[in-house]
């Protein structure tokens, strides 16, 4: 069991003993809106193969595989009724703890990420039923749609020790407005400002703004607005005020952040990646080759090598600085005896087939003198057969002073037929006990070793949500004692809010963006308003820390590569990239994306690069420079603050507006076959700015640039309200719309 010693003051005690009191006092008298509705779904699945035990994972139970088993009923039919939360959900069946099928009874299918299918259902009739009534200047608020959570970090997120990110929620099309009222304390003069809606999940409308300055003193509260009808909302609730309701007895407090965790961004919102498989990138040291080593550029197989190494990645940082990229993600490196190294040996070597220390301190060295990160993947859910600990077991079974470092069931150790937990029953690849005081400490000496001995600059965490939160934890006050500004991002194929309160992992890989952006733009099985709703969910869920961290990725060694995704259809490709160099993240390039490498399912998708240039595709090299140098020259894309424009489902076209000072990015997205058309509505955009960085009716000039040909022109906000913008069939459209205020036009 893990113990620590804590040292705390008696001031301390009482302090924090305060804090709780009031905490807990203002949960108690907090009167949260009504529940989100649910409905009764009854899921039926008929196996055609026997089945001990078969349970319903989808979106709804966050795909817990235990958390709603179905039962047996006549006729072999499995059951079960399960309260769904109002909104659309994907789902599977999970036969005998590990066999997932989509419901074969459900036409409605999405793609999952992985080659397979989701079954989709959608629920909450009656709320939807009662959404087409609800209008924003009917003068009627819906106060049960109404929520403000003051412990939930996508209410409240503290994005620096003074500034507070809060957010009210309503239903979706409600208001015609929404403010703030702040004030420095409860006897202080309130001050009432505007929230800005920022996201909709399709049944909520989400309003957000800052407190700039603010401490344990700052209070506030909100103002809810439909046509002539006003509410105040506190956390009693909704209220009017004069009728035995003031202001200052309803407003919320907010917490010291001495008591929060401070949720700030660091490199990541200015990266882009690009990832290398070690062993298929180059081939610069044939001296380090194995006898068995395939000739470059043969057919990739799960267990062959082609000889890539650390001397080749230094060798072509070049093209890496050509293409724009200034980040590195390298897949395992550590002493392993595959080509993926996923199966570690040993944590503190490197691979001898890649190079020696030095070489990847000479890699590490060249990426930091050309502005480069560089980050490695760690693998700390299972290990190699050959890693030591195991090889001890192998060697003395039960009398192994590492016996209890893996979960074994009996003894000897079974490789054959595993008879240890391991990862996806792959028996080389056995499971660590995390359980292990031993175990958990000797983890935690990976990361330090690494950014002390050769100042890497962060982790991707393979597999991590097999590991507990806690570990996580620990790893990131490790990482964080370091080196402060060293990034933890975690592989994660779904929701990864559970990871990135700001106390686990700063970023993860975003594959969730990914199959939607498939879905939108080459399966076009989504409109443009589904994928606004879709996009939605982190944009609310994460806080601004995490969203402008997320590492945005349309290929990696996991998947296909993008351009087979594509089948060929570079309209697709070029809007996808486009997409993720606009949107807020640090986009990804997996190698040989960018000279159009393509490649199915694994090991296929892990090719050996070409570096002949004749068999380039030029063209689509041209683009990625393009689109990354329109990343890396313009701070709205970003660090701009996000909001949808429009999501026509008629159309085919999607669009939104990076914002960050007076200037903003216009980007639209035409998914359909025919042209189509967006206006730029200059009073719209303006209106998406602060206040402090200039008010909407003083931006007088709007200088307008087309990024992509450079060419621009000024409007005079006085006599035109906005301008057409063009989007051709499949196309898209980026332009820079910057505005001059009257006194320095």
């Amino acid at each position: 069991m893990k113990t620590f010693n804590f040292r705390i003051s008696e001031n301390k005690i009482l302090i924090i003993a305060l804090f709780l009191a009031f905490l807990t006092a203002s949960l108690l008298v907090f009167r949260p809106a009504q529940a989100q509705e649910t409905e009764r779904v009854k899921f039926s699945y008929t196996p055609n193969t026997a089945a001990t035990s078969i349970n319903v994972a989808g979106t709804f139970n966050e795909w817990n595989k235990d958390a709603a088993p179905m039962t047996e009923t006549a006729g072999g039919v499995w059951e079960a009724e399960l309260d769904i939360p109002a909104g659309s959900h994907h789902y599977k069946f999970v036969i005998n703890g590990g066999v997932w099928v989509a419901d074969p009874s459900n036409p409605e299918t999405m793609d999952d990420g992985q080659g397979g299918k989701n079954s989709v259902i959608h629920a909450g009739r009656k709320i939807y039923e009662r959404l087409g009534k609800i209008a924003p200047k009917d003068s009627a608020v819906e106060t049960d749609g109404l929520m403000h959570k003051p412990t939930e970090v996508k209410f409240i997120d503290f994005t620096a020790q003074d500034r507070v990110r809060l957010v009210l929620r309503s239903f979706k099309n409600d208001l015609s407005a929404a403010y703030i009222l702040k004030a420095k304390n409860k006897k202080a003069r309130f001050e009432l400002a505007g929230m800005k809606k920022f996201a909709c999940d399709g049944i909520y409308d989400y309003y957000r703004t800052y407190i700039e300055n603010c401490d344990s003193h700052a209070v506030y509260l909100f103002k809810a607005d439909s046509g002539a009808k006003s509410v105040y909302f506190g956390f009693k609730g909704a209220f009017e005020p004069g009728r035995g309701e003031s202001l200052a007895s309803n407003a919320f407090g907010v917490p010291d952040y001495v008591f929060m965790s401070v949720n700030k961004a660091g490199w990541l919102p200015d990266a882009v990646f690009y990832q290398i498989f070690p062993d298929r990138f180059r081939d610069a040291d044939a001296s380090i080759n194995q006898k068995f080593v395939q000739a470059w550029g043969s057919e990739p197989k799960f267990d062959n090598f082609t000889g890539g190494d650390l001397k080749g990645a230094a060798e072509k940082l070049d093209h890496l600085k050509e293409l724009g990229a200034n980040a590195i993600y390298l897949n395992p490196i550590f002493k392993s005896f595959s080509n993926h190294k996923y199966d570690t040996v040993d944590y503190f070597q490197i691979d001898p087939t890649l190079g020696g220390p030095g070489e990847f301190d000479t890699l590490v060295k060249k990426a930091h003198g050309g502005g480069m990160k560089i980050i490695l993947d760690g693998v700390f859910n299972h290990t190699s057969t050959d890693f030591f600990a195991f090889a001890d077991v192998r060697e003395k079974g039960a009398k192994s002073e590492y016996a209890d470092w893996y979960n074994f069931k009996s003894f000897p150790v079974d490789m054959r037929k595993p008879n240890y937990d391991c990862w996806w029953n792959i028996g080389s690849m056995p499971k660590l006990n995390i359980k292990n005081q031993k175990v958990y400490d000797y983890l935690l000496t990976v990361p330090a070793h690494w950014l002390k001995t050769s100042a890497v600059d962060g982790f991707r965490l393979d597999v991590p949500e097999q590991l507990p939160h806690s570990f996580w934890k620990d790893f990131r006050r490790t990482v964080k004692s370091v080196n402060k500004d060293a990034c933890i991002i975690g592989e994660i194929w779904a929701d990864g809010s559970k990871w990135l309160a700001g106390d686990q992992f700063d970023s993860v890989m975003n594959y969730k963006l990914r199959n939607d952006l498939i879905a939108f733009f080459v399966k076009k099985e989504i409109s443009a308003d589904q994928l606004d709703v879709k996009l939605a969910a982190d944009k609310i869920n994460l806080p601004d820390s995490a969203f402008f961290s997320m590492f945005n990725l349309l290929g990696s060694h996991d998947t296909p590569r993008i351009l087979t995704v594509c089948g060929g259809d570079m309209a697709a490709l070029k809007n996808m990239i486009m997409f993720i160099m606009t949107y807020p993240g640090a986009p990804c390039v997996y190698y040989g994306d960018e000279i159009g490498l393509d490649g199915g399912k694994d090991p296929d998708n892990r090719r050996c690069m070409i570096w002949d240039e004749s068999k380039w595709n030029k063209s689509l090299l041209d683009f990625y420079k393009k689109a990354i140098a329109a990343r890396n020259e313009n701070i709205e894309l970003r660090r701009g603050e996000l909001f949808t424009y429009s999501a026509d489902a008629k159309t085919g076209i999607y669009s939104f507006v990076r914002v960050y000072g007076n200037s903003s990015v216009l980007a639209a997205f035409n998914n359909s076959k025919k042209d189509g058309s967006i206006r730029a509505d200059l009073k719209k955009i303006s209106g998406y700015m602060d206040a402090e960085s200039g008010a909407a009716e003083r931006l007088k000039t709007a200088i307008v640039t087309d990024i992509i040909s450079g060419a621009s022109k000024k409007y005079d906000a006085a006599v035109t309200d906005g301008f057409g913008i063009g989007v051709a069939a499949g196309g898209f459209a980026v332009y820079k719309v910057s505005f001059v205020s009257v006194e320095n036009k």
